[in-house]
């Protein structure tokens, strides 16, 4: 990873944060490098729904 990339996340992903948080409007696959051990994701586990976004957060 370049020096660029590694600046901005230690600049998003704190160590003096305890709990990050990610919210993904897919699979929350993959989050976990960033959110931590602690941290919480939130995503759709399941296969196959469509329909506006906003439907789709309510259902």
């Amino acid at each position: 990873m370049s020096q660029t990339v590694d600046k901005y996340q230690a600049s998003i992903l704190r160590n003096d944060i305890k709990l990050n948080v990610a919210i993904e409007l897919a699979s929350p696959q993959g989050w976990a490098q960033y959110v931590g051990r602690e941290g919480l994701m939130i995503g759709i586990s399941t296969f196959g729904a469509s329909a506006p976004g906003d439907r789709i957060a309510k259902e």
